[in-house]
């Protein structure tokens, strides 16, 4: 449970780092292209969800963010972390 725990925690901080170097850097620039590489198969379904809604913004990022916090308080409930992970 400990490694599924930071599994989660290591998505949740790279999907934050994806969306600031999103701002910064093209999708073919080298940080961001690691990243979206691990992360399209994560937005894929989200974008695909969000796409008939026409927005100009791309709230993937956001959603899947809220989506892995629902995932972690489902499996984990309200525990508190781990001292290593504070």
């Amino acid at each position: 449970m400990v490694v599924l725990r930071y599994l989660i925690e290591a998505l949740k901080a790279l999907i934050v780092v994806d969306a600031v170097l999103s701002w910064v850097v093209g999708p073919a620039d080298m940080p961001r292209a690691f990243t979206k590489a691990i992360l399209d198969p994560v937005y894929a379904p989200v974008r695909n969800t969000l796409a008939p809604l026409g927005w100009p913004v791309d709230l993937a990022p956001l959603l899947a963010l809220l989506l892995v916090f629902g995932l972690q308080f489902a499996i984990f409930g309200r525990k508190k972390l781990p001292e290593e992970l504070r």
